[in-house]
């Protein structure tokens, strides 16, 4: 018997059953171990269905069955990962999993769940996306390995493939590979190496013993202790990949429901952009028209109050009290803090009640545009009204405004938002910079040989352009 306890969640306040023995040990014990995970994506999912529904005559069916009634073959979703526009999509929306998009033909599903798969370490990129776009010049270590790698393009991607090599090729039982796939997939380090050491004896003689050279035998043994830094296995990333296709169909046939989802369950300005460059308009707040999450009006996306900083709860007393007949009515009957009327005011929320007082009369209002936009960042994250590098896209029409490029190196122009100096263990001065472009922020570094050369120049709210480079790990530093 496993003794239990019961406990009060300190988040969602309800008693809950917990046990603080170790998974490892009840599994040894003979207990089933299951790792139950929160996706919040399933309620993007939900709310795009639900939004859908509302907007729309042609009815989609239940968020809860969209596993049975989406077309894994629809075109037009292949057409949209093909394009690597996968902004939104589940776990593909990774800077490295567009790059891979970028770099590879989507023939069908099994591209979205490889594709959890290769982004993970251990996994040589470069040698997937030749493979996958060359396969007639995959050379296999030995042709035994064809029937079990054929699908993944002669590279071993799961923990299932690792058991399939070792029973088919090796002459392991079932259990004995499932052994050694747990043993693989905890390995962490080389000293841990040394566990494995019984299981190599063990595969090069089963191998040898199934007419397979000794020296091949240790190069794919070989190949299988590359999957030691990290074993995926085929079944997660089958099962994540539904979520990832069903994010990625409901984006390809139905965009602003969808990035209005995605937006209510993370407010960030990348779901905004993807909207403007498809022509979607973009409502500011209003005290009358806004509710407390964004919505759809008029095919257009309007902010919701909860989204601007510092109001939060208090849209739920705003919305409550809609509408407003002037400012001062909204004053008389909301009552919320001066700090947060001013908030309002400085994002716009006011404008529909400008220009009109209680009685109805009328008076001109004069809107500080710069101070508008600089608010709009400020208290909700992005630009809505316009953006102050606008009178700049001519200048920076030939720069790169996406970080999701595929280019190696490339131009980028913009506006320094935050800018921070570090002295490296040698006394040298270096930068992490911040850089707003037309559509996207850069998170960039300045060597010490790069940054002594400009330093003097540059600070917050300067425009520049800026030769830059991807590294290695996927982050931008200046040349």
């Amino acid at each position: 018997m496993i003794p239990l306890q019961s406990v009060v969640d300190s988040k969602t306040k309800e008693r809950v059953l917990t046990t603080e023995w170790d998974g490892e040990e009840l599994e040894s014990l003979g207990y089933a171990k299951f790792d139950i995970l929160r996706v919040s994506v399933l309620n993007v999912i939900s709310d795009t269905v639900e939004l859908v529904n509302k907007f729309h005559k042609n009815k989609l069916p239940k968020a809860t069955d969209i596993f049975e009634w989406i077309d894994l073959k629809d075109e037009k979703t292949i057409e949209l990962a093909s394009k690597a526009e996968l902004n939104g999509v589940f776990q593909l929306w990774k800077p490295e999993c567009i790059r891979l998009f970028q770099n590879i033909t989507v023939r069908g599903f099994e591209d979205f769940y490889h594709a959890t798969t290769v982004i993970r370490p251990g996994i040589d990129r470069d040698e997937y996306i030749n493979a996958h776009e060359n396969p007639n010049q995959i050379a296999y270590i030995d042709e035994k390995l064809k029937p079990i790698l054929e699908n993944t393009y002669g590279i071993i991607l799961y923990q299932e493939q690792i058991m399939d090599i070792c029973h088919f090729v090796a002459g392991f039982t079932l259990q004995e590979a499932d052994s050694i796939r747990k043993v693989i997939a905890k390995t962490s380090n080389i000293g841990d190496k040394l566990s494995l050491k019984p299981y190599e004896e063990k595969f090069i003689k089963g191998c040898i013993s199934n007419n397979v050279y000794e020296d091949v035998a240790k190069k794919i043994w070989n190949e299988i202790l590359k999957r030691q830094t990290y074993g995926f296995n085929k079944s997660h990333a089958v099962a994540y990949s539904l979520i990832s296709f069903a994010c990625a169909y409901l984006k390809a046939h139905h965009l602003i429901e969808f990035m209005c989802a995605c937006l209510n369950d993370k407010n960030e300005s990348r779901f905004i952009e993807e909207l403007v460059k498809h022509g979607y308009k973009i409502l500011p707040p209003c005290v009358n028209a806004s509710k407390q999450n964004h919505i759809i009006e008029n095919n257009c996306l309007r902010i919701g109050l909860s989204h601007i900083k510092g109001i939060g709860k208090q849209a739920d007393l705003i919305v409550k009290y809609q509408p407003y007949l002037a400012k001062d009515d909204f004053i008389d009957r909301c009552r919320i803090s001066s700090d947060n009327i001013q908030t309002l005011e400085d994002v716009g929320a006011f404008d529909s009640l400008h220009g009109v007082d209680i009685f109805g009369n009328k008076k001109l209002v004069k809107i500080d545009t710069a101070k508008r936009i600089s608010s709009e960042k400020e208290l909700i994250g992005y630009y809505i009204t316009g953006n102050p590098l606008d009178p700049y896209k001519e200048k920076f029409k030939h720069c790169c405004n996406d970080k999701n490029t595929d280019r190696k190196k490339f131009l980028i122009g913009g506006m320094i938002t935050k800018l921070k100096q570090h002295v490296t263990q040698k006394g040298d001065m270096m930068a992490f910079i911040g850089i707003q472009t037309l559509s996207d922020e850069f998170e960039v570094i300045a060597w010490p040989e790069v940054w002594s050369k400009f330093r003097e120049n540059v600070k917050v709210n300067s425009i520049i352009t800026a030769q830059t480079s991807i590294t290695n790990k996927g982050g931008f530093t200046i040349e």
